[in-house]
């Protein structure tokens, strides 16, 4: 309870200063801590200052982080929330803003809602996100569990598709995902159809038959061999 009390303490300073970078971590690292503190919280709108904190500095890594980390406590059960406050778009945006380990748990975050699409990763790797490892690591378990890349192949940009994300299996932390999408990319292996005629066909029946008598044929040529032995 008295992490509790705590967060609603530090609610009321951060709604009272929302550009405080202090105050946005300060409560963050309290809601991150207690369940309780968190669910109280809400019901004294944590979630929509925290999201106007974040829009204050939308692109600071420390101040994405931090918000990040504390909408994460309300992003599975109250994820239309969020979209509704616009907190894709600012997940989009402090991505786009640079590439950085502290921005992580913006893409769980972002992950949680949905996002991102397969044209926003490219865009993202583009830029040179395969910095950040962490950062990058959960956009790509997001798109591969979507159709994105799929659509992708199918409209043609796989080789673009390819050219991101080929360097990222040489490293070990992003490998593996990188390997699903080029998969999903590429589609399903189809096997070629046969041409064979059916002219074809007859022909090698045919041949065969010929290479090897019928049961009747095997009978006369026996009987012909008793013959000429008994004489």
């Amino acid at each position: 309870e008295r992490a509790a009390s705590v967060a609603v303490t530090q609610l009321e300073s951060l709604k009272q200063q929302p550009g405080s970078e202090e105050a946005l971590v300060a409560l963050s690292k309290t809601l991150k801590g207690s369940r309780h503190a968190a669910v109280l919280c809400r019901h004294h709108g944590a979630m929509e200052a925290l999201i106007a904190a974040w829009k204050e500095h939308p692109t600071e890594p420390a101040v994405a982080g931090a918000a990040a980390t504390a909408l994460l406590c309300y992003a599975s059960v109250h994820g239309d929330v969020l979209r509704r406050l616009g907190c894709e778009a600012l997940c989009a945006e402090a991505l786009d803003g640079g590439c950085s380990g502290m921005l992580a748990p913006v893409s769980r975050l972002w992950r949680q809602l949905g996002g991102p699409s397969a044209e926003q990763v490219l865009s993202l790797l583009a830029q040179g996100a395969a910095a950040a490892p962490a950062m990058l690591r959960p956009l790509l378990q997001s798109t591969a569990v979507r159709k994105g890349f799929v659509e992708l192949g199918r409209q043609g940009e796989l080789s673009r598709a390819l050219l991101a994300l080929e360097p990222l299996l040489a490293m070990e932390e992003l490998a593996h995902e990188a390997m699903r999408l080029l998969c999903r990319a590429a589609g399903p292996l189809e096997a070629p159809p046969c041409h064979r005629s059916r002219a074809n066909e007859e022909s090698d029946d045919s041949g065969s038959e010929a290479s090897e008598p019928s049961d009747a044929e095997a009978d006369d040529a026996a009987d012909t061999a008793k013959a000429k032995a008994k004489a």
